[in-house]
């Protein structure tokens, strides 16, 4: 019998939340790059043990770490943005603007989803974060979970946003010693 073996995996899923491979990464930065090469939407962490026994290897149940992995995310905002949004939409069909079909059914239609979306993110509190979904799945905004990270199609962190990296190695010369002498009268 070997020792246990734990290795680190992100389980991707596609674009259209079919379920995508398992890969054995070594950090968050290459399992973002994999998934942003191969158009996966997101991604979670889990840990596996094995143990390999008279040849044969044995793998326990992945123990998944808390939290998603976002990819391709263009926009974050928070409730009242998207409140603000909508009450926007709102006042833009009351005035007659931006809407192509200022009457008939499919107006009144568009007219009650604004109000229903309003409505619904003003149930949410002001600074919740959502991100705007870029593979439209029947809604426009996914809410953001405590233990979420979100990333951009460059790969760059959205949220929780990155706090700058502090050097604290800096040497501090001394200064060079001067006299004054005073002024005489």
């Amino acid at each position: 019998m070997t020792d246990p073996v734990v290795k680190t995996f992100a389980q991707f899923d596609t674009s259209s939340y079919g379920r995508g491979p398992a890969v054995e990464i070594t950090d968050v930065k290459q399992a973002v790059d994999y998934g942003i090469k191969n158009n996966c939407s997101r991604f979670r962490i889990y840990e596996q043990t094995s143990v390999t026994i008279g040849g044969k290897t044995l793998a326990g149940d992945p123990e998944y770490k808390p939290g998603t992995y976002n990819l391709f995310v263009d926009k974050m905002m928070t409730a009242a943005d998207i409140v603000a949004f909508y009450e926007q939409k709102i006042a833009e069909d009351k005035a007659g603007k931006g809407n192509t079909r200022s009457s008939g059914f499919m107006a009144d239609i568009d007219r009650q989803v604004n109000k229903q979306m309003r409505d619904q993110f003003k149930s949410y509190p002001a600074d919740q974060p959502f991100y705007d979904d870029p593979f439209g799945r029947g809604q426009e905004y996914s809410s953001v979970g405590p233990d979420d990270v979100i990333f951009n199609r460059k790969g760059e962190q959205l949220w929780p946003v990155p706090t700058p990296s502090v050097a604290t190695d800096h040497k501090v010369a001394p200064m060079k010693k001067i006299s004054l002498k005073p002024p005489k009268p």
